[in-house]
């Protein structure tokens, strides 16, 4: 069962918002109170949604389910993919499988590579007026510093099953583009989340919070607050600007500053220890085989490079093209803080 729209918005473009309630699909539907249009919210888990929902109204966006409609969608179901095309005018693409095991390569490609054509053709076939597709940083290739939408991706270098996936989905985003469909393509870097503590720096949150991460890694990378992402999705979908590629990122910080900056906030003492790259990877050589008896997640030397590797990524274009201004990162933390600490019993679903 879906449920509907109020009739104020019947005439309106429907925008269909894949991933609706994950990260950067939450808070488009949470932009979407000053926008035009009714939003098809496509969700696989009624406990997500049922979540989704309780996350608009602690965050006084209420007002947006009055306009939204919610359909069961599944990625890897053509049926579903279809169902839910057909009634869209505009698709904003952030559903995605997050993951880094080798173990897990057969579902991360079947949602980001197989599911992310699958939704292309769809377009096509139904001729959207605007595919909005949200990529990642990991798909950028090189070994440019810092990196810009120019970078090539090459497969000489060792990748993460993740980033391979949204590099091989984001050409399936750019064949269609050639096929005729309009619209743009965004690289985020790591994105900071409040509401969302089961992932991502959300989880570090938590577990700093718990006293349970002990350890950082020598890495550093971009990150980026979540809100500016969804912002300038729906810029970008308003000026309908296509073919291009846009980095989203506010800034970079090492882990090791990442989790100072968040234990002081949450007035805890901050990990004590760095983990050298060949400690990690010692461990991982005996963690590995028995990962493999038991069926826990291989966790192989590519998961280890983006722990220990100095990636920068250039956000100048996007800059340039709105004006945009970034939140700054030590403002995006601490907001995250003060979120987690307001809502700590609030589990993500």
């Amino acid at each position: 069962m879906t449920s509907m729209p109020s009739q104020a918005f019947t005439d309106a473009p429907v925008i269909l918002i894949t991933g609706s309630t994950g990260m950067v699909g939450t808070y488009l539907l949470m932009h979407a109170a000053a926008r035009k249009g009714r939003i098809l919210a496509a969700y696989r888990n009624p406990a997500s949604r049922r979540r989704t929902e309780s996350l608009l109204r602690h965050y006084g966006r209420e007002e947006v389910l009055s306009r939204t409609e919610w359909i069961r969608m599944d990625l890897t179901d053509p049926c579903s993919v279809d169902e839910a095309v057909e009634r869209a005018d505009a698709i904003f693409h952030a559903a995605a499988h997050i993951g880094f095991s080798p173990s897990d390569k057969r579902k991360i490609y079947a949602a980001n590579v197989e599911g992310t054509a699958r939704l292309v053709n769809a377009a096509l076939h139904r001729k959207i007026s605007y595919f909005m597709h949200v990529s990642s940083v990991a798909a950028l290739g090189g070994n440019d510093r810092p990196k810009t939408e120019k970078s090539v991706w090459t497969w000489s270098k060792p990748a993460t099953v993740y980033a391979a996936s949204k590099f091989l989905g984001e050409m399936e985003v750019w064949r269609g583009f050639e096929e005729g469909l309009k619209g743009a393509v965004i690289n985020p870097s790591i994105i900071i989340a409040p509401g969302f503590y089961d992932r991502g720096v959300g989880k570090m949150v938590r577990k700093l919070h718990q006293r349970k991460l002990l350890v950082t890694t020598s890495g550093s990378n971009g990150f980026v607050d979540v809100r500016d992402v969804a912002e300038i999705m729906w810029k970008l979908y308003e000026k309908r600007v296509h073919g291009e590629r846009f980095i989203v990122n506010a800034g970079h910080m090492s882990f090791q500053e990442l989790a100072e900056i968040l234990a002081r906030h949450l007035k805890v003492p901050p990990p004590r220890f760095s983990l050298p790259r060949h400690v990690a990877r010692l461990l991982t050589r005996l963690y590995n085989p028995l990962a493999r008896i038991t069926g826990m997640k291989i966790i192989d030397d590519t998961v280890l490079a983006a722990l220990y590797d100095t990636d920068m990524y250039d956000n100048s274009k996007i800059v340039s093209l709105l004006g945009y201004r970034f939140i700054p990162l030590e403002e995006s933390l601490r907001n995250l803080v003060e979120d987690y600490l307001k809502f700590s019993g609030f589990e993500s679903g």
